[in-house]
């Protein structure tokens, strides 16, 4: 009796063992299969998966939105986060950068709709080492301590007067504006 009730043990602990392996092997993103036209985004076996084109950004988490450099703005030296994209709110943004950190010079002038809270933990603008303007809205309310590390130098981050924006510069000791770039040209 013992070891039919050994042996039922040993049997349940490895199919749960299993189980869990199968999980994290089939949710891991390098598992997912890549289509022709781009990737999924959870699991594809499952109806509401959806296979995102390469060329578009991407909503996650119902008000995220994620852009990846290597397909959605290569060489682009001007970024607009949107406040509103594929008729949803974002209030948080991230940037990946696939290759390397010196992935991002071309990026000079970026602007954040207002009503996006938010920057990604994951430091959206640390490899811009040519960046020169940010336009934050007063909306954000948390920005990454080492976002602009290496364009510490170069950037000119624009807010409103006593946003947090305003507080985050004067922290980490940024160069800032009130207004717009468009209203201190020539000076």
């Amino acid at each position: 009796m013992k070891k039919s009730y050994l042996f039922l043990t040993i049997i349940f602990i490895v199919i749960i063992g299993m189980g869990v392996l199968f999980f994290f092997l089939y949710n891991h993103p390098q598992s997912q299969p890549e289509t022709g036209i781009g990737y999924i985004i959870g699991n594809p076996d499952v109806e509401e998966a959806k296979t995102v084109p390469k060329e578009r950004w991407t909503v996650f988490n119902e008000h995220e939105l994620a852009i990846d450099t290597e397909t959605q703005f290569k060489n682009a030296s001007e970024l607009t986060i949107p406040a509103t994209y594929d008729g949803k709110q974002i209030y948080s943004f991230e940037i990946t950068f696939t290759d390397n950190c010196d992935e991002a010079p071309h990026l000079k002038h970026v602007v954040i709709e207002e009503g996006i809270r938010s920057f990604s933990e994951m430091g959206c603008f640390v490899p811009c080492t040519n960046l020169e303007t940010v336009v934050i809205p007063e909306t954000v309310t948390w920005i990454g301590k080492w976002e602009f590390k290496y364009c510490a130098d170069t950037v000119t981050l624009y807010v409103k007067k006593g946003s947090y924006a305003e507080k985050y510069a004067k922290k980490h000791k940024l160069k800032y504006r009130y207004g717009k770039p468009e209203e201190h040209r020539g000076e």
